[in-house]
Protein backbone atom coordinates (compact mmCIF):
# COMPACT_ATOMS: atom_id res chain seq x y z
CA UNK A 1 0.00 0.00 0.00
CA UNK A 2 2.83 2.58 -0.30
CA UNK A 3 1.79 5.17 -2.64
CA UNK A 4 -1.76 4.03 -3.19
CA UNK A 5 -2.91 5.40 0.25
CA UNK A 6 -1.34 9.19 -0.52
CA UNK A 7 -3.45 9.05 -3.69
CA UNK A 8 -6.35 7.75 -2.64
CA UNK A 9 -7.32 9.61 -0.09
CA UNK A 10 -7.12 13.87 0.94
CA UNK A 11 -7.00 15.04 4.19
CA UNK A 12 -9.48 18.17 4.97
CA UNK A 13 -8.07 21.19 6.99
CA UNK A 14 -10.05 20.40 9.65
CA UNK A 15 -7.97 16.70 9.57
CA UNK A 16 -10.98 14.70 8.40
CA UNK A 17 -9.90 11.44 5.59
CA UNK A 18 -11.99 11.71 2.58
CA UNK A 19 -11.98 8.96 -0.23
CA UNK A 20 -13.71 8.33 -3.52
CA UNK A 21 -16.92 6.14 -3.76
CA UNK A 22 -16.74 3.32 -5.90
CA UNK A 23 -18.63 3.02 -9.27
CA UNK A 24 -17.61 5.96 -10.68
CA UNK A 25 -14.98 5.41 -13.63
CA UNK A 26 -17.52 3.97 -16.33
CA UNK A 27 -21.21 3.58 -17.85
CA UNK A 28 -22.20 7.12 -16.39
CA UNK A 29 -25.07 7.34 -18.70
CA UNK A 30 -26.37 3.70 -16.40
CA UNK A 31 -26.79 5.42 -13.59
CA UNK A 32 -29.81 7.80 -12.24
CA UNK A 33 -29.07 11.10 -11.22
CA UNK A 34 -29.17 10.80 -7.70
CA UNK A 35 -26.42 8.76 -8.11
CA UNK A 36 -23.99 10.03 -9.72
CA UNK A 37 -24.81 13.56 -7.09
CA UNK A 38 -23.65 11.01 -4.28
CA UNK A 39 -20.85 9.03 -6.15
CA UNK A 40 -19.28 12.83 -6.78
CA UNK A 41 -19.03 13.97 -3.44
CA UNK A 42 -15.96 12.35 -1.23
CA UNK A 43 -17.06 9.67 1.59
CA UNK A 44 -15.58 10.26 4.82
CA UNK A 45 -13.60 7.31 6.19
CA UNK A 46 -14.38 5.38 9.25
CA UNK A 47 -12.40 6.49 12.47
CA UNK A 48 -10.94 3.18 12.73
CA UNK A 49 -9.51 2.96 9.49
CA UNK A 50 -8.23 6.28 9.73
CA UNK A 51 -5.99 5.68 12.37
CA UNK A 52 -4.46 2.64 10.37
CA UNK A 53 -4.19 5.01 7.08
CA UNK A 54 -2.81 8.02 8.94
CA UNK A 55 0.16 5.29 10.65
CA UNK A 56 0.54 3.86 6.20
CA UNK A 57 0.52 7.76 5.15
CA UNK A 58 3.43 8.62 7.88
CA UNK A 59 5.41 5.35 7.10
CA UNK A 60 5.10 6.08 3.45
CA UNK A 61 6.43 9.53 4.02
CA UNK A 62 9.08 8.72 5.62
CA UNK A 63 10.26 6.23 3.52
CA UNK A 64 10.15 8.54 0.21
CA UNK A 65 12.42 11.18 2.41
CA UNK A 66 15.26 8.17 2.95
CA UNK A 67 15.26 6.70 -0.05
CA UNK A 68 15.50 10.05 -2.27
CA UNK A 69 19.29 10.94 -2.42
CA UNK A 70 20.19 15.05 -1.80
CA UNK A 71 20.41 16.83 -4.37
CA UNK A 72 22.57 19.52 -3.24
CA UNK A 73 25.38 17.34 -2.66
Amino acid sequence: MKKSVTKRIRITKNGKIVRRYMGSGHNGTRKGANQKRRIANGAMVNGSDSRLLMQEMNRTLNLNKVARPNKAN
